[in-house]
């Protein structure tokens, strides 16, 4: 089977720590199929199109414009995937695979003219939920559009699977594919014993709500001296975190260690009592299943995608992003036994490449047989 996967978002050399999760399920689908991978964006910066191959020999087609302008960009963007289509016209694709629905198949009735291959649509966009934050319904046609044409459509969860039909006011054709877990890396390491360190790490902007935790962590330290709360990551909402711990807690008490690459995330991972995520929302939080895969409790917002892996024997889901509810968290983390090997191993079955890849690998297989016996 050969697949012809065209996303909007991509870690290519212009883009380099952009959606490393759509890497991964690609990476899963390698041992099944062939794949070409095409990354296709239109950004906003100064004018210039950059183009070029990546290291994992994916292609990159980036046009930098000074505007943000929805019709100019949906245009520009129809033209590109245009060209790559034209481009690739001898590779005997069996499958066109969009990764981000929005604008790469703004005009998808189109492409799929040009392209006769089979089309399905692999989603993880959690703006649907929120309708684009847009309260003029006209600005959203374009985007519900793509809904009409019948394109089966992958989501990392059933969350995201009811935003796409509120969003799009229809039943879709819906397959389920979670994220990957680099689980040769995110796996459990057994330690004699664990401090009361606690963790945080992420790419910080909204909806991620990381000022919940350092608003409740001088309370923390009221009840537990030694409590250290460990902060990674990078992000818009950086400074702000920075600014309001070191207001209303001591120094060593909220520990900012700024950029943590796998290797290092999965070893504090190991060496934490617990893993807090504080969020209006989540499609899927691939963060949380990294910290699932090392046997972490996870200390979690009940919102999107995170119930459906995260529960009462391996974590504490949040009713509300308050800061008394936190701390109730933490009091209850820290008096639970959890079993945390256990808890690895059933979270490494769900999210391993092995396991992702060839539900990715069956599902795209159910589609094409779909289409043949149409």
């Amino acid at each position: 089977m050969r697949v012809l996967h065209i996303t909007y978002w991509y870690p290519s050399i212009p883009t380099p720590r952009t959606a490393p999760f759509i890497k991964r399920q690609i990476e899963a689908l390698n041992q099944y199929v062939d794949n070409r991978i095409w990354h296709v964006e239109v950004k906003k910066g100064r004018l210039k199109v950059s183009y070029g191959n990546n290291a994992d020999a994916s292609q990159y087609l980036i046009i930098f414009l000074p505007w943000q302008i929805w019709r100019l960009t949906e245009y520009i963007t129809f033209l590109a995937v245009c060209w790559v289509l034209f481009k690739e016209r001898k590779y005997n694709y069996q499958l066109l695979n969009f990764h981000i629905a929005y604008p790469l198949a703004a005009n998808l009735a189109w492409l799929k003219k040009i392209s006769k291959a089979k089309t399905v649509i692999t989603e993880h966009w959690s703006a649907y939920h929120f309708n684009f934050n847009i309260s003029n319904p006209a600005k959203l046609k374009p985007i519900k559009r793509i809904f009409t044409t019948n394109t089966p459509i992958i989501s990392v969860s059933k969350s995201l699977q009811a935003d796409l039909n509120k969003f799009s006011g229809r039943k879709l054709n819906h397959y389920l594919l979670p994220n990957v877990v680099k689980t040769d890396i995110f796996c459990y390491q057994e330690q004699a014993s664990y401090e009361l360190n606690f963790f945080m790490v992420s790419k910080w902007s909204w909806p991620k709500q990381p000022l919940q935790a350092i608003h409740a962590w001088r309370e923390v330290v009221k009840r537990h001296p030694e409590a250290k709360l460990y902060i990674g990551g990078y992000g818009v909402l950086w400074g702000d975190m920075k600014k309001q711990a070191w207001e209303m807690t001591a120094k060593d008490q909220i520990i900012f260690t700024g950029y943590m690459t796998p290797k290092q995330i999965a070893e504090k991972m190991n060496q934490s009592l617990a893993f807090i995520h504080v969020s209006d929302y989540e499609t899927f939080s691939v963060v949380c299943a990294e910290a699932a895969c090392c046997g972490l409790p996870v200390i979690a917002s009940r919102v999107g995608g995170i119930p459906e892996f995260i529960n009462d024997s391996n974590g504490y889901l949040l009713q509300k992003n308050s800061k008394e509810e936190l701390i109730k968290a933490i009091e209850h983390v820290i008096k639970t036994a959890y079993n945390r090997k256990q808890n690895a191993r059933i979270a490494q079955q769900k999210f391993s490449p092995q396991k992702v890849g060839y539900t990715y690998f069956k599902t795209l297989q159910e589609i094409l047989q779909d289409e043949k016996g149409h």
